[in-house]
């Protein structure tokens, strides 16, 4: 059964009789009380790697970009440091628990009670530390794979971004070519109008000087 702060907090020993070795009273009530501090700060540290934990493995909304990538990277490294503090204060308040255990005895009250409460913090410190464990496991996991998952989806937009440029590109290509052509026809045909006129006024003019030369030759004055 799990160690609670509470078993620590209102945990009680009964006084051995006069003479016989055991603890010092003080210094048990300074290290229960620092072990029940200790347990309730790596459980509400547990509850908040599971939020985290499953906050990360929420659905990543549309429209992803770096702000996303660079949320999730500092999420994952926040993940980490909080649970390397974690790991690293239930094994110290583990190594506490074990000099308690292993010092010798001063004055009185219950040292056989005392080695339970002691042992049972130790296997819950020891608990903690694993669940730490775990949970750090489980949020980076969920972490890495949250910031992949934008990646693709940046590189997914990126692509049809990209594609659609090309394709854009090529359009106007096409009809800037399509209108190249048309000109070009049109310009051919002007010539051929323009070539027809002049070749028309050239007759025009010719049949003009013929019939003055005609009407010069017929006037005998």
């Amino acid at each position: 059964m799990p160690l609670t702060p509470a078993d620590i907090h209102h945990v009680e020993f009964a006084r051995t009789a006069l003479g016989r070795r055991g603890y010092d009273e003080e210094q048990v009530d300074a290290l229960l009380d620092e072990a029940a501090q200790e347990l309730v700060r790596l459980i509400d540290e547990n509850d908040e790697l599971r939020r985290r934990a499953e906050a990360a493995a929420e659905p990543v909304p549309a429209g992803p970009g770096e702000a996303e990538v660079a949320a999730a990277a500092a999420e994952l490294e926040r993940a980490r440091q909080g649970c390397e503090q974690a790991e690293e204060q239930a094994r110290r308040l583990a190594s506490r628990l074990r000099q308690a255990r292993q010092a010798p005895a001063a004055v009185v009250p219950g040292g056989e009670n005392l080695d339970r409460v002691l042992a049972m913090a130790q296997r819950t410190a020891d608990g903690h530390v694993q669940e730490a464990h775990q949970e750090s496991h489980a949020l980076i996991t969920a972490a890495r794979e949250r910031s992949q998952q934008i990646l693709g989806e940046a590189r997914m937009l990126v692509t049809g971004i990209e594609r659609e440029a090309h394709q854009q590109h090529r359009e106007a290509i096409a009809a800037v070519q399509s209108n190249r052509d048309g000109m070009l026809r049109e310009i051919d045909e002007l010539t051929r109008v323009a070539v027809g006129y002049r070749a028309a006024l050239g007759d025009h003019l010719s049949g003009q000087c013929q019939r003055l030369d005609g009407a010069t030759a017929d006037d005998p004055s």
